[in-house]
């Protein structure tokens, strides 16, 4: 037989996964697998594993916010010491 790891998760029998509804009956089940072990948890870990890419937009606007927050602060300097040097 395969190694219960192997077998995709269409032909895994018997196994109920977290949020499985159930129309009728009762039943009784173990957990096999809880956390980072469970199939969200190897998916979670997936996308986590995933790079990142700036595209040319995304350095655009990077460059954009940084020429708007220096030009921020500026007039927000200018503003500070013109407030507080002709002030009386």
């Amino acid at each position: 037989g395969l190694d219960p790891e192997q077998v995709p998760l269409g032909d895994r029998k018997n196994m109920a996964y977290s949020a499985t509804l159930v129309a009728q009956g009762s039943g009784m089940g173990i957990a096999i697998a809880t956390g980072d072990f469970t199939q969200i948890g190897t998916i979670n870990r997936l996308v986590n594993n995933t790079e990142t890419i700036k595209t040319d937009v995304l350095k655009q606007i990077d460059q954009v916010s940084k020429y708007l927050f220096v030009c921020i602060c500026t007039m927000c300097t200018a503003t500070f010491f013109t407030a507080f040097f002709y002030t009386d």
